[in-house]
């Protein structure tokens, strides 16, 4: 059985399962090794251009900062972990971009990736969006869903 997502929370879920499935990409190219791992890895970028970043910036601006008008984000461990998650993945991107643009290997790191992609998401919605239901008010979860985008099925 799913987890319950608040229906503000939703558009940002549906975008973790567009993120899952590239992480699951990533990974699967790695693991198949040749030049596919470039072209995946290329797609990847696009659609982190695209989706991924301002995902990202949503979740930082808009979520932590709704979410933290109601707890003490500074000690809360979940949201410590998000954005250490966001760091990570932010750098591995510009490694990833810096390594395709200059033709160098990168399946040991569309690996990480993908598996840094997928741990992330899921503390997310395990862990960040159920306090982030328990603790906001439902009035302004309804807030998110506007401003929130459009999940990113750009696969």
């Amino acid at each position: 059985m799913g987890l319950f997502r608040h229906p503000g929370l939703q558009p940002l879920s549906r975008q973790h399962h567009d993120m899952l499935h590239h992480a699951r990409t990533l990974r699967e190219a790695a693991a198949e090794g040749g030049p596919d791992a470039a072209d995946t890895a290329a797609r990847f970028l696009a659609f982190w251009e695209q989706h991924g970043e301002p995902h990202f910036r949503f979740e930082e601006n808009q979520l932590i900062a709704c979410y933290a008008n109601h707890c003490d984000i500074q000690r809360d461990p979940a949201v410590k972990t998000m954005l250490q998650q966001h760091t990570q993945i932010r750098r591995l991107v510009e490694q990833l971009r810096t390594d395709l643009a200059h033709r160098h290997e990168v399946t040991p790191l569309i690996t990480q990736l993908g598996q840094q992609l997928d741990e992330h998401i899921r503390h997310e919605e395990r862990v960040v969006f159920s306090q982030v239901q328990q603790r906001v008010p439902e009035e302004e979860l309804h807030t998110l869903s506007a401003l929130g985008a459009a999940p990113c099925q750009d696969r």
